[in-house]
């Protein structure tokens, strides 16, 4: 009897290793799903046809001509949620390779948060090692639950400037060289002088120091871009306008 007993114990230990050599196998099993998931989740990167399909009939997109980028996207653009800054520079991660974006953590800030009715607006600046890149901005939309919405603006890929070696000589040359640009233009600087880079699509980009000027006329009021090698100005946008210019 004793060994009959000894052998069914035996047996019924068996069937409770396999039982819970099966269950663990099934929760590993699971837990890899999971473990996917998450990794499927952090590393999404839409194709255009991959967009469609996510928003169905719900879905817009206009490019930029000249650069092929998209410049506005109506509809769901990234299935995470965007309730936070840092959540809509993450949620570019799931169009990275449709705008062409080299890493968009490194490229963006968020530096404007708005609420309009039950949407949440986030103001997104570009910019190439800490510096902006004059112009291009992206504005994300996501509803109360944070859900994507759309996207629009400007971006521009491929920026390329060797800063270390030239940031130390433009510090030291910067009132020597916005001295020149005041005087030659007859300016007079409004505030701190601050980096900027320029880009078009027709020449290469510039870093620029980005200052405003009052001139000899209102009128004259400006925003100028003036190189930082050479101090010619790249570009003046005017800040005042008067009834005739309407």
């Amino acid at each position: 009897m004793k060994k009959i007993s000894l052998l069914l114990i035996g047996l019924l230990f068996m069937m409770f290793l396999c039982i819970l050599g099966s269950t663990s196998i099934d929760a590993a099993e699971e837990f890899d799903d999971v473990n996917a998931l998450s990794l499927s989740d952090k590393n999404e990167d839409f194709s255009l046809d991959e967009l469609r399909k996510l928003n169905g009939d719900k879905f817009d997109i206009l490019f930029n001509r000249k650069t092929n980028i998209p410049s506005f996207i109506d509809g769901k653009f990234s299935t995470k949620k965007i309730l936070t800054g840092e959540d809509a520079i993450l949620s570019l991660l799931s169009v990275k390779s449709l705008m062409n974006m080299n890493n968009p953590i490194d490229e963006f800030i968020c530096f404007k948060i708005e609420k309009d009715g039950n949407l949440n607006c986030f103001r997104m600046q570009q910019v190439y090692n800490g510096i902006e890149v004059f112009g291009k901005q992206l504005v994300i939309i996501s509803n109360e639950d944070g859900e994507a919405c759309s996207l629009s603006g400007d971006y521009s890929p491929g920026i390329s400037l060797d800063l270390k070696t030239t940031l130390k000589s433009i510090f030291q040359q910067q009132n020597e060289l916005i001295g020149e640009v005041t005087r030659a233009n007859k300016f007079t600087i409004i505030g701190a002088p601050e980096l900027s880079i320029f880009v078009s699509e027709d020449f290469a980009p510039y870093l620029c120091w980005k200052f405003n000027v009052s001139g000899r006329t209102e009128a004259d009021n400006a925003l100028i871009l003036a190189d930082t090698k050479t101090g010619a100005i790249v570009a003046q946008f005017r800040t005042t306008y008067t009834m005739t210019d309407y």
